[in-house]
């Protein structure tokens, strides 16, 4: 199974990083979109742009992900969560065939209108 939502962020939100909490534990995957920096709302390193992952991942727990909102305009993450009995260790490296078997992916599209 795989679902996709787009969460949309006013300009106006003062929050600076908001908390996805799903019902079970919770893989972080990188996702094959890149994210969009939002021009002169924060100072990004040249260093950190040129990174493969995500800067927008601040922590997680087992269920729980903080991301940042403040510096990207359009950030696309990927998750993915054990369903069943599933032993796979690392599901981020299962193909996509077995989305609904051993995995539920959720990819979320964040993005915020920014000024500049």
């Amino acid at each position: 199974k795989n679902c996709s939502y787009q969460i949309p962020l006013s300009k106006y939100m003062p929050d600076e990083t908001i908390s996805v909490i799903f019902n079970s534990v919770v893989q972080t995957c990188s996702s094959v979109m890149p994210y969009t920096p939002c021009p002169v709302a924060n100072e990004i390193d040249q260093e950190l742009l040129q990174s493969s992952t995500n800067p927008s991942i601040l922590s997680s727990t087992q269920n729980q992900i903080s991301i940042d909102v403040k510096s990207n305009k359009i950030s696309y993450h990927r998750f993915r969560l054990k369903t069943g009995s599933s032993q796979v260790a690392d599901l981020c490296q299962e193909p996509r065939s077995e989305a609904g078997k051993s995995f539920v992916e959720i990819n979320l599209k964040i993005y915020r209108v920014c000024d500049g």
